[in-house]
């Protein structure tokens, strides 16, 4: 077997050189190339105990007041095209922000479907929905004709100021060079051991 492959080696050596590196190339082409990373969650819900006034009658029951609101970026590099989002029902208010074109329409199940054209990269869009009475309502999938969307777990964040992202910026900077430098000394203290 080995002879079959020194054979083969040394008759085609190139053609197989040739091979593995037009894959590698394809292979390091198909990780750098951009892509649309379509990403969703939902950044609140909120219910609201609203008292309603009448005038002149007997107070009534307090109502709820369901609010929710659902973030949507894009996070890659290239548009994502025809994002599809499906909600359970149709709330009784819906906002988009910032605003812009999209389609509203109903599934055969009575589903609101809201289409995007695109989104473009870095692009957030947020649908704001209320709800009077009733649970909001969820949704139910978000698709994208170059992306799969994923949701992720939204949750407030503290902003810092320019200053003190400077200095975190500093200290990551320090940490990346201290991991390299304590890189090359150990493979220079494997090169003293291994010789």
């Amino acid at each position: 077997m080995s002879d079959l492959f020194q054979i083969a080696w040394a008759t085609y050596n190139t053609q197989f050189v040739s091979f593995g590196l037009t894959m590698l190339a394809a292979f390091i082409f198909w990780l750098v190339q951009g892509k649309a990373k379509v990403r969703w969650g939902v950044q609140h819900g909120f219910a609201h105990k609203v008292k309603n006034q009448s005038a002149g009658a007997a107070p009534a029951p307090a109502t709820l007041v369901h609010s929710a609101a659902i973030l949507f970026t894009n996070s890659g590099r290239v548009p994502a095209k025809k994002v599809e989002v499906t909600i359970n029902f149709e709330p009784d208010s819906l906002a988009i922000w910032p605003q812009r074109q999209y389609s509203r329409e109903k599934n055969p199940d009575g589903r609101l479907v809201l289409g995007f054209e695109s989104l473009a990269p870095q692009e957030q869009l947020t649908v704001n929905l209320l709800t009077i009475g009733a649970n909001g309502p969820d949704v139910l999938s978000v698709r994208a004709e170059n992306s799969n969307p994923k949701e992720i777990a939204i949750g407030p964040a503290r902003i810092f100021s320019k200053p003190m992202n400077a200095v975190f910026a500093v200290w990551l900077l320090l940490g990346l060079l201290a991991a390299i430098y304590i890189t090359i000394n150990l493979i220079a203290w494997f090169a003293r051991i291994g010789s």
